[in-house]
C-alpha cells in the first residue's frame, strides 16, 4: 500500500523509522534464510548510491536542476546520485532532450527491477532450494 502513495507524485515519504525497519527486516530475512549474497546483490543500486554520495562528501544534494518548463538537468559535471545518472542517460536517449521527474523515477525503478530479475536468475538455486 505504501508504494501507491509514494509513487510519483509522492504524497507520503518513508522517513528514517520506516527505512531502518525495512532494512533490518531484510537483513534478518537474508540471514535466517541463508541468502546473504542474494540480499547484497539486490542492494547493488543502494551500494552504488552510497558510493556516489561518498564521492560528493555527503554534501551534494540528490536533486536535478529544475528548468522553467519543469524539465530536469544534471546539476554538476560529475554524478553524485543515481538520479543524476538517470537524467544524463535519458537526455542522451530522448530526441526532445527534455527529461522530467516521472521519467527519472521510472528509470531508477526499472534499474532496481532489472537487478532483482537478474538476481533471481543468477541465484535461483540458492533462493528456491527444496
Amino acid at each position: 500500500a505504501f508504494y501507491f502513495f509514494n509513487k510519483y507524485p509522492a504524497r507520503v515519504l518513508p522517513g528514517d523509522v520506516l527505512t531502518y525497519s525495512v532494512g533490518t527486516l531484510i537483513a534478518i530475512m537474508a540471514i535466517l534464510g541463508n541468502i546473504e549474497r542474494v540480499a547484497v546483490f539486490f542492494f547493488i543500486p543502494y551500494i552504488i548510491e552510497t558510493v556516489l554520495k561518498l564521492r560528493g562528501g555527503l554534501k551534494k544534494p540528490s536533486f536535478g536542476k529544475v528548468n522553467i518548463d519543469s524539465s530536469l538537468e544534471v546539476p554538476y559535471k560529475k554524478f553524485y546520485g543515481l538520479e543524476h545518472i538517470a537524467i544524463y542517460t535519458l537526455k542522451k536517449i530522448k530526441k526532445s532532450k527534455k527529461v522530467y521527474e516521472k521519467e527519472v523515477v521510472f528509470v531508477i525503478n526499472l534499474f532496481q527491477v532489472l537487478i532483482i530479475i537478474l538476481g533471481l536468475i543468477l541465484f535461483r538455486n540458492s533462493i528456491f532450494q527444496i
